[in-house]
């Protein structure tokens, strides 16, 4: 026997019932009945969900929280009077799922007789519910009570929006279940169910009224405690229209997370090179040199050192002068032994190492440079300070020599300046005369002891831009110039052309050592005032410059991917919930299985999970293509460090949508009643 005792349910300040009670036999076709809107819908509920205080028997077996999941699981089958079914699963996928409910295996034949039972041995199991007519489903979800062999089958207006025919076939199955001395509990307004009825409550001033005698027979009923797992294969259950919105979701997640990642990443990757370069940029030194009236008349304010034909000579009385500016502590002459000749159309370099020849392309990769470097300018080497000759990390890699190797030599052929002239010609379109220079080489092979290889993080400077460079201490590197200063050319040039005097090399370049970073540039100001043609460059405030006019250009890119951030963000919650929202008869049906709603939200989280793993793996080629399109530029060298990053904030993106989402599933699921 079913007995339920003090029922009280009431919504807000409506009272439905008001201490009722309820009991039934099995064997018996038990009818509630009553106006619309009385509240038989919501008692059958209250025979699944128990309301405060409300008592539930099963053949004297009390209902609670410790054997609610296998009363509704294995006892009962409730049809509501839509005849709702589960979406997103085809007719023998809701066979196969009560099998995984009750731990069994799935058995097709008695699916089948469960079917031809209740007339719809016709229809295909692999279709949808969906596509049946609403007296099919309400048959194919009592041949779903058979198959799960409920003890107890609450069917909520079994014969609503039927047809006489249809009308009969169900109560010849509600016939046949109660023959198999089944509950059956059932609502209706329906004349012809009512006159088929063996019990008949009616709701009458908030309580159940029945007239009938009812026998006090129980069955053998026992209830234990269980523990409904989660099933993945629960992942796999959707119609289209899921099967859509989860590839959305996926899409828009996947753009929203690579987005995020892409301009997180790369910003904290700018950051990180553009602060290294202005922290190896923090040098209080400038180089300056003076440029032929042509260069100048060009506008061009670039500087390049060691370019012969458009430096002039610096006179003394100039070069006392930058000497005596405020903030000027020294100055040293800076020149170069470069392993090209452009003069002379040679455009490639070879440096030999143990034997090996190793030559530079100028056009392709840059050419090796021997440069000097002055105590002032606190060149370290493993935190040491730098002595004898260093070479740059990048040069020894392409020699083939090991980072860590010390006190090697290398064989290198420079063209060390020698000679010079100055000649006049006509520097542009208007036929002026200007005065231009040229430096004449001689070509030597240098044995260099190479005592040191010196990394980026030590040794920077923007201004020598190939990274294949030796650096050699002034006295050394200016020895060599000395010994071959006025020593003949390897070649006149046009000098005999122009008639020009030949004179020895004069240095046209030097560096300036200043006070403080911070006077930098008053100090180049103040060069430029002596003379119009002085070009002067400092790397730290080259660095910054740069720095400001790379954020500006950046700005624009990360405002376009901010919106689209923010449009991905916005489809993405709103697919997500309205996905959610869909769901809500399935996660009503969940509940109605005995599902915890923990269980449920497992279900429910799965297609996040699965999502969020598919989005790490788009995230990879997502990365490649954020490269090709402009990102993570700056560190072109060190994509597997890019690649790194992108992918932790990748995974700490993903890893909170994943929370926000879980949290945002369990208060959905929680509030969804039956």
């Amino acid at each position: 026997m079913i007995e339920m005792k003090h029922v009280n349910i009431n919504f807000g300040d409506q009272v439905i019932f008001n201490d009722a009670h309820f009991k039934t036999c099995p064997g018996r076709i038990t009818g509630i009945i009553g106006k619309s809107g009385c509240g038989k819908t919501t008692f059958l509920k209250s025979l699944l969900y128990q309301y405060k205080d409300n008592l539930l028997y099963v053949d004297n077996v009390a209902i609670n929280n410790s054997n609610k999941e296998d009363y509704l699981l294995n006892k009962v089958s409730y049809i509501d009077q839509f005849g709702t079914f589960f979406d997103n699963m085809k007719v023998y996928e809701h066979f196969e799922f009560i099998n995984h409910l009750q731990e069994s295996q799935y058995d097709q034949t008695k699916m089948n007789n469960m079917l031809h039972l209740v007339g719809l041995d016709l229809i295909d199991p692999s279709c949808y519910p969906s596509s049946l007519s609403i007296g099919q489903r309400k048959r194919f979800l009592i041949a779903l009570s058979m198959y799960k062999d409920a003890s107890i089958i609450i069917i909520d207006e079994p014969t609503a929006s039927l047809d006489q025919e249809n009308k009969e076939i169900v109560l010849q199955l509600l016939e046949k279940l109660k023959s198999e001395n089944k509950y059956i509990i059932v609502t209706t307004h329906d004349e012809y169910l009512i006159n088929h009825l063996d019990i008949t409550y009616r709701i009458e001033n908030r309580i159940l009224v029945c007239d009938q005698n009812i026998d006090e027979i129980n069955q053998t009923t026992q209830l234990k405690k269980s523990d409904i797992n989660s099933y993945h294969k629960y992942f796999f259950y959707k119609n289209k229209r899921q099967w859509f919105q989860f590839i959305l979701v996926l899409l828009l997640g996947s753009i929203m997370t690579i987005s995020i990642s892409t301009n997180v990443s790369d910003s904290l990757l700018q950051e990180n090179k553009l602060s290294s370069g202005i922290k190896q940029a923090n040098k209080a030194e400038l180089y300056t040199g003076k440029m032929n009236d042509s260069y100048i008349a060009n506008g061009v304010d670039s500087y390049y050192i060691g370019d012969a034909e458009v430096n002039l000579d610096i006179s003394t009385e100039e070069l006392n002068r930058i000497k005596s500016i405020k903030h000027v502590k020294s100055v040293y002459p800076f020149d170069v032994f470069d392993t090209i000749n452009q003069m002379e159309d040679v455009s490639k370099g070879t440096v030999y190492y143990q034997g090996s020849k190793t030559q530079f392309d100028y056009f392709k990769e840059g050419s090796p440079m021997v440069v000097p470097y002055y105590s002032f300018q606190n060149i370290k080497v493993d935190g040491k300070e730098l002595k004898g000759n260093a070479i740059s990390q990048s040069f020894a890699s392409k020699l083939g020599i090991d980072e860590k190797e010390k006190n090697f030599k290398i064989s290198i052929d420079v063209y060390v300046p020698v000679q010079q002239y100055t000649y006049q010609c006509e520097i542009d379109d208007s036929k002026t005369l200007g005065t231009l220079s040229q430096v004449l080489t001689k070509k030597v092979n240098l044995e260099i002891e190479i005592n040191h290889i010196i990394s980026t993080d030590d040794y920077y400077n923007e201004f020598l831009s190939a990274g294949y460079v030796v650096l050699m201490n002034d006295k050394s590197f200016y020895t060599i110039l000395n010994q071959y200063n006025n020593q003949t050319p390897d070649s006149l040039l046009d000098a005999k052309e122009y008639n020009a005097a030949i004179t020895p090399y004069q240095s046209k370049n030097y560096v300036v050592e200043v006070d403080r970073i911070k006077n930098l540039k008053s100090v180049e100001k103040e060069i430029s005032q002596i003379s119009n043609n002085f070009i002067t460059y400092d790397q730290y405030n080259s660095v910054t410059d740069m720095v400001d006019v790379y954020k500006e250009e950046r700005k624009g890119r990360y405002i376009f991917m901010a919106v689209v951030i923010l449009i991905a963000i916005f489809l993405y919650v709103l697919v997500q919930m309205n996905a959610l929202d869909d769901r809500k008869n399935e996660i009503k049906l969940l509940k109605v299985y005995g599902l915890k709603n923990q269980t449920i939200c497992s279900l429910m989280n799965d297609n996040t999970i699965v999502q969020s793993i598919l989005s790490l793996l788009l995230s990879i080629p997502g990365f490649f293509i954020a490269r090709k399109i402009g990102f993570f530029v700056i560190n072109r060298q060190s994509m597997t460090m890019s690649l790194l990053l992108f992918m932790i904030i990748q995974i700490g993106v993903t890893l909170v949508i994943c929370f926000l989402y879980i949290c945002y599933s369990q208060w959905f699921v929680k509030k969804v009643d039956l």
